[in-house]
């Protein structure tokens, strides 16, 4: 669904019901050929990808077909949907720079011009929909979109109408960039980002340039949709610092049992690239054999932390 479906422009956000979540025990995951395993809580899945939050507290996302057949039949199972409902769907408590808290859940990315129009009879239209028509909640952050663009401060709509009634046609239109949300009644509406909280902020903009970059590319942006969803409810089950979330790609090439290491390498996107950072799992002898074998696959990219992860040797 894209951001151009809301029912009127740019205009709110949403919360995060601050439930709190126990979490179950650690599960084991473990790779497609029975090589590679790691202990991780799930954090949500869709048909293609599963998120994962490890010991260390990271955030990866694994491709499902690279896992055992074990963990896809535990993911299609009802332990895994009561864990934590497949598709991230939690209501959050989102909250506002101004302090103003609402409670909703993301939905995805996206972009839509604002339009806001002061006409001479005395009403105020904010994408063709007359302000006092919406809810009052609404009422109160239109205001602050458009007094962010004109570096004003407003109060509260009569405030933006004075503003308004001086501008060249008594209209203002911008473009905002943000996340569209549904609210607990489902009805859902787009928040520029630069509304919320630093915190909530940090979160929600991981993966826009992403988004962006990907164009045309819609099977991509709605994995970065994905991947927002998945880090906003990975954030209120944490209530810690925000982690990236990494891809992590299992599939193991020219490992011969008993002579070899294997190795955790992060790959992290060359300066100026809005690739997502990765995490790939390759054979060596030593850190600096992997770390070769993962920028074979990977040219480019930087080099990250470097972990053994197990010795068939032993």
């Amino acid at each position: 669904m894209r951001f151009y479906k809301l029912l009127i422009g740019l205009v709110l956000t949403f919360a995060y019901t601050a439930t709190s979540f126990g979490f179950t025990e650690l599960r084991e995951w473990t790779d497609a050929h029975g090589h590679y395993t790691f202990k991780a809580d799930l954090i949500a899945y869709d048909s293609e990808h599963v998120v994962l939050q490890k010991e260390n507290k990271d955030l990866v996302s694994v491709a499902i077909k690279d896992l055992s057949d074990a963990d896809r039949a535990f993911l299609k199972s009802s332990e895994a949907a009561e864990q934590k409902g497949g598709e991230p769907d939690q209501l959050n408590t989102w909250k506002l720079e101004s302090g103003l808290k609402i409670n909703g859940k993301v939905v995805e990315y996206g972009e839509r011009d604002l339009k806001v129009k002061r006409y001479l009879r005395g009403e105020t239209y904010v994408n063709d929909r007359d302000i006092e028509n919406l809810p009052p909640v609404y009422q109160e952050i239109i205001p602050k979109i458009v007094a962010h663009f004109a570096n004003q401060k407003f109060e509260n709509v009569d405030e933006m109408n004075q503003w308004l009634e001086k501008q060249p046609n008594r209209e203002v239109e911008h473009k905002c960039e943000g996340v569209m949300l549904e609210l607990e009644n489902g009805d859902r509406y787009g928040l520029p980002f630069f509304l919320f909280s630093t915190a909530d902020r940090t979160t929600l903009e991981r993966g826009w340039q992403r988004f962006k970059s990907a164009k045309e590319n819609e099977k991509q942006q709605e994995k970065e949709s994905f991947y927002l969803r998945a880090q906003a409810q990975a954030n209120a089950q944490n209530l810690q610092s925000i982690r990236e979330i990494s891809e992590m790609n299992l599939q193991l090439q020219g490992y011969n049992a008993g002579l070899y290491d294997l190795w955790e390498v992060t790959l992290i996107p060359a300066r100026g690239n809005y690739g997502r950072p990765m995490k790939v799992v390759v054979p060596g002898t030593n850190s600096r054999q992997a770390t070769q074998n993962a920028l074979q696959r990977y040219p480019g990219a930087r080099i990250g932390p470097i972990a053994k992860v197990r010795d068939r040797r032993r």
